[in-house]
């Protein structure tokens, strides 16, 4: 019996790495969601050159190893995080334009996938949102 009980604890250690591993992977991150391939075409679409009518992509920032932000619109969206294996579950904190809880798969370190919407995030690796 005590052999099984070793091998349920070091199972639920290794598991628990795996979590903190991604978190730390995530910390620092910033995701997109881009609603037009390139900045010119965003640009192009607006009704009114002098303001932005359209939302040309959705932001997500993992700030630290539990909390970050969100953007849907042109509000910022405070969150926390957990991790359980690959899934990444946000949920908001104080006041937000969304009350559920929003669930993403990881992929890889260049792709989140969107579980409701089976949409994908990419991750923001130059200057603007397109690079």
């Amino acid at each position: 019996m005590s052999s099984r009980y070793l091998l349920i604890f070091v199972l639920i250690t290794l598991l628990s790495c795996v979590d903190d591993n991604l978190k730390n992977q995530l910390a620092g991150e910033r995701y997109v969601r881009l609603f037009f391939p390139t900045e010119q075409e965003c640009l192009d679409a607006q009704p009114n050159p002098d303001f932005f009518f359209l939302n040309c992509f959705q932001d997500l920032e993992f700030l630290n190893e539990s909390e970050g932000i969100i953007v849907f619109t042109d509000i910022v969206n405070k969150i926390e995080y957990s991790v359980k294996g690959d899934q990444i579950t946000i949920k908001p904190v104080g006041n937000s334009e969304f009350t559920n809880e929003l669930r993403f798969i990881y992929h890889n370190r260049d792709s989140l996938g969107d579980l409701a919407q089976q949409v994908y995030w990419t991750r923001v690796t130059g200057t603007t949102v397109w690079d």
